[in-house]
């Protein structure tokens, strides 16, 4: 009898809990927000079912990807571009709220220190 839990599994069993934790924590809590800030039933309709859109757009490709890079190589090359994607999505985050904070005239004047 062939052992299932391998290294390999146990990484897989981890990745998949961790993004389905992730998408299972944020999505409500984007739909209360939006309700919240007055969008309607249909923007969170549009943003339910754009995740649901991506993951279907992905499935078909993943078996062949898997099978083409090895099934390690291609949780850790996704793990490193979520990784990758976060730092600068962060970095832009706080770059915009340093930019909204500062008064309207310093806006002005970073914004045409970036654009020269």
């Amino acid at each position: 009898m062939k052992v299932i839990f391998t290294r390999d599994f146990l990484a897989l069993i981890l990745s998949v809990a961790v993004v389905g934790l992730g998408s299972r924590a944020t999505l409500p809590l984007t739909a209360l927000a939006l309700a919240q800030a007055g969008y309607g039933t249909d923007a969170v309709g549009l943003l339910t079912a754009a995740q649901a859109g991506g993951g279907l757009a992905v499935v078909p490709l993943a078996g062949w990807i898997a099978a083409r890079f090895g099934g390690r190589q291609v949780i850790v090359g996704a793990l490193m571009k979520t990784v990758g994607h976060e730092a600068v999505v962060g970095v832009l985050l706080c770059a915009a709220l340093a930019f909204l904070a500062a008064p309207w005239g310093e806006r002005r004047r970073i914004a045409l220190r970036a654009l020269s």
